[in-house]
């Protein structure tokens, strides 16, 4: 678990030693270990973790402090003194024009090509990278109405995640039904292909960080909430464990705050 590793590393390099007494868990620890989660941490040759990462794993630390203290182990969680928050940060996503332009392009480089049709898939389904690469043929499910649906379970919340098959999703299905690889679609990492996005974005002069997880975005914001989609129902199809998850998405669509201002003004009108 990288939580408790990160830990192990920190109290080496603090205390000289491989673990200490949950007691001896103070402020001046607490501060210290924040101090070298953010900036002297490494992993995968980048040094250092960003905030809202390094406050899901105080989060994690907490839990473990207030199960030790079921266990009657500890009187009280030292991790009640730290006071770090999770800050929002705009979600990066395609606009309409925007995604309307990578559909159209085609790639004379296969492995763009190939990317572009990852992304888009993703898109069009907002499923995550670790989602998309574990799905195969045995996901896509036929109703009653012989409308398909894609069938899974959410890898980061355990969530069952129903999305219909947009005809989008189903043209990049179908290209690549005879591929030799066990999945749906290509597989590939996702080191790689934010590297092939960076230079897709370059190439069609889209002025974003586009990621994979910009799909994602771009599916909850431009694909559904943009499309008049109700909030509840992205939220589930995203998988999220509460609806609260979504909202986000839904304050950063302005095409959402114009439909409505603009039923105003027709009535002043």
């Amino acid at each position: 678990m990288r939580s408790k590793e990160l830990v192990r590393l920190f109290i080496k390099k603090q205390y000289g030693t491989d673990d200490i007494e949950v007691k001896d868990i103070t402020s001046s620890f607490i501060y210290n270990l924040e101090s070298f989660l953010k900036f002297e941490s490494c992993h995968n040759d980048k040094v250092g973790i960003k905030n809202n990462s390094v406050v899901k794993y105080f989060r994690t630390f907490k839990t473990v402090c207030n199960y030790a203290i079921k266990m009657d182990v500890l009187d009280k969680n030292p991790f009640n003194k730290y006071e770090g928050k999770v800050r929002v940060i705009e979600a990066v996503f395609l606009t309409q024009e925007e995604l309307d332009k990578i559909e159209a392009k085609t790639f004379a480089i296969d492995r763009l090509e190939r990317v572009k049709d990852i992304f888009l898939f993703s898109c069009f389904t907002g499923y995550a990278p670790v989602d998309t690469s574990k799905l195969t043929r045995e996901n896509i499910i036929k109703d009653s109405k012989g409308d398909l649906w894609i069938k899974t379970t959410r890898q980061k919340t355990g969530i069952r995640a129903n999305v219909p098959v947009l005809p989008q999703a189903l043209k990049i299905i179908n290209k690549y039904q005879f591929s030799e690889e066990a999945g749906i679609i290509p597989k590939i990492s996702n080191q790689k292909m934010n590297a092939y996005l960076k230079e897709i974005a370059d190439i069609l002069e889209i002025n974003k960080n586009l990621t994979w997880y910009a799909a994602r975005h771009t599916f909850a914001t431009t694909v559904t909430l943009g499309n008049g989609i109700k909030i509840e129902n992205v939220s589930a199809m995203l998988g999220h464990t509460n609806i609260k998850q979504t909202q986000h998405y839904a304050k950063v669509m302005d095409v959402n705050v114009m439909e409505d201002m603009q039923k105003l003004k027709d009535k002043f009108n």
